[in-house]
């Protein structure tokens, strides 16, 4: 198998980093995603910029409630595509917990939970 060069983008937000073969780095690009020009500057952008944007986006649009979650029977990680199970689990008691940062709106935090880290 041949050694392909790849072509890696930072995505829209500057939070994740996306690679695609060379042919379609110029639509990429008019998308306006952002090409990575040396490995130095996407490790400093993901270890030390990239933690503070999502973190204050997090506290920006999700709400903080001060008591433990809701008791159910059934977690589910990660919240897309789920109807099929929500459909399986109907007469369950269950509990979607988003997976993904930019889909997070509730954290709950109560002194059982700080006790248990």
């Amino acid at each position: 198998m041949k050694n392909q060069k790849i072509v890696q983008f930072f995505d829209k937000d500057f939070t994740s980093v996306i690679e695609v073969d060379p042919y379609y780095e110029k639509y990429y690009l008019k998308k306006g995603f952002k090409k990575i020009k040396s490995r130095l500057s996407k490790f400093a952008y993901l270890k030390f910029f990239r933690f503070p944007k999502l973190f204050f986006r997090l506290l920006k649009n999700c709400k903080i409630i001060f008591r433990n979650p809701i008791k159910s029977d059934y977690v589910i990680y990660d919240d897309i595509n789920t109807q099929f199970i929500e459909l399986l689990l109907e007469n369950k008691k269950f509990f979607i917990l988003p997976a993904r940062v930019e889909r997070i709106k509730q954290i709950y935090i109560s002194f059982e939970i700080i006790k248990s880290l």
